[in-house]
């Protein structure tokens, strides 16, 4: 599991029922951030990488471009190690997100989004959409997310581990 404080703050191990999983999510982290660290994930062998970030490049006003060249750059590295990358697109902020304006950051959230649709397609891999279950249009919805608007409530990681193991399924992992 590779990420940003979203991926860090779940106990993986205890979430999935499994003992072969690591959590390599870093509050604060940035995709490049993801990029500096990947010869650690690599040299674990894992089979499967859950990848999840962006936000907070989007706040740190990294362009969308690099955000997916990151991206782009994660998955042919992990490709070429024979690992299998899954994408998950950008959870969109709940309307209390008080530490920037969450109009303007989900407008940008969507469009990185559509990026991320397109990457994931464009290189044949798995996505996960969080949104579709805890978002409606414009924001995420308040139950989904704890007091500060960004980070998961438990009910948002059921259903992010319930769609993690449909593709551990669906790969026979």
């Amino acid at each position: 599991m590779l990420g940003n404080s979203l991926t860090n703050y779940a106990n993986w191990e205890e979430l999935l029922d499994r003992t072969d999983v690591a959590n390599r999510g870093i509050g604060g982290d940035i995709t490049e951030g993801f990029l500096g660290r990947l010869k650690y994930i690599i040299y674990v062998k894992p089979k499967i990488v859950f990848i999840e970030g962006g936000v907070n490049d989007l706040s740190r006003n990294i362009s969308q471009e690099n955000i997916i060249k990151n991206l782009t750059s994660i998955i042919d590295t992990l490709q070429k190690n024979d690992i299998k990358p899954v994408l998950t697109t950008v959870t969109l902020l709940a309307e209390h997100y008080k530490s920037r304006n969450p109009v303007e950051q989900n407008k940008k959230i969507k469009k990185l989004n559509k990026q991320i649709f397109k990457l994931a397609k464009d290189k044949n891999i798995d996505l996960i959409d969080l949104n579709q279950f805890v978002s409606n249009e414009n924001f995420c919805n308040p139950e989904y997310v704890v007091k500060d608007g960004i980070h998961f409530s438990d009910k948002t990681y059921v259903i992010w581990k319930q769609e993690v193991e449909k593709v551990l399924t669906k790969e026979n992992l």
